[in-house]
């Protein structure tokens, strides 16, 4: 199973124990059904689009993918919090990458005049 592992700068409790670090599962498709998006993304009056975290999204993501429990992702260390959030949106983005280049290998765009028989 692919994970991410997070190492705070301030230790945290969870489950009667210290937490050093938090080791982050890949979120399925349940995950993003029970915790939602975690950016928020909007349009400016220009057309220009923008995103910002949405930590609150963001911390129930902390709670299911480390597997603990939503007090303890309070009381992380903003730099923490930020380190974590990181890798949380990493995930969508790189399995967005991934998704793009899978969907060029197989529809690999027509460049004009290549590979084109006349009428």
């Amino acid at each position: 199973m692919y994970t991410k592992t997070v190492i705070l700068s301030e230790a945290i409790e969870a489950h009667g124990k210290k937490y050093s670090s938090l080791e982050l599962r890949k979120p399925n498709g349940g995950d993003m059904m029970e915790c939602g998006s975690p950016l928020v993304t909007w349009q400016d009056g220009y057309g220009t689009l923008h995103q910002k975290p949405d930590y609150a999204a963001i911390g129930k993501y902390l709670a299911w993918l480390a597997s603990i429990p939503p007090s303890s992702v309070k009381n992380l260390d903003p730099a923490d919090m930020n380190a974590a959030g990181k890798e949380v949106i990493d995930f969508f983005q790189e399995a967005e990458a991934a998704r793009a280049k899978k969907i060029l290998e197989l529809n690999p765009p027509k460049v004009p005049g290549e590979n084109q028989t006349a009428d």
